[in-house]
């Protein structure tokens, strides 16, 4: 009578968007991983297909869904901030890259930005990766240098090592 009922198991598994093993505890990483991997390298082609500032725009659309889909995949979450850092150039007028991007949708930018902090927040409290971290952190840090909010970028950028990764605070102290 207390015991679970294994015909659920797939049907939950699918529901969360997880592999039976992942429901489990079982080799989480590896299937985490590729999914992000792959998930990344989509985004990155709709980023790159077309006009910049839309294909920008096209790759935040899809990582955003991506998001909503793979609640757990902090790798998802990483690739959705970055990808708002890098559309944030094109929506920022004081931008030599601005193009007028969502120019007459400021609470649609605000909403995409405000998910940004959000899923970054996630990843640093949670992921328990370092790597993670320090790509949100660095992504948002552009992001708050594009929309002018200084001493928030700041915090970012100190969070990041000095030396060990790409990602190093050196490459951005000079804009703050």
């Amino acid at each position: 009578a207390g015991l679970p009922d294994i015909t659920q198991v797939i049907p939950l598994a699918q529901a969360l968007n997880v592999s039976i093993d992942a429901l489990f505890g079982f080799n989480t990483d590896s299937y985490d991983v590729k999914l992000a991997e792959e998930v990344t390298r989509k985004a990155n082609s709709l980023r790159d297909s077309g006009e910049s500032s839309q294909g920008s725009y096209n790759a935040v659309e899809y990582l955003d869904q991506q998001c909503e889909e793979n609640i757990f995949n902090y790798g998802i979450m990483t690739s959705y901030v970055q990808a708002v850092g890098h559309m944030s150039r094109f929506v920022n007028p004081k931008n030599s890259y601005y193009t007028g991007l969502l120019k007459d949708d400021s609470k649609l930018w605000n909403q995409i930005v405000r998910n940004a902090e959000n899923r970054a927040m996630q990843v640093i409290r949670y992921s328990g990766s370092k790597k993670l971290s320090d790509e949100c952190h660095f992504a948002l840090a552009w992001l708050c240098w594009h929309t002018q909010r200084w001493e928030k970028g700041r915090q970012h950028v100190e969070a990041l090592p000095s030396i060990g990764s790409n990602m190093i605070r050196e490459s951005l102290l000079p804009y703050y």
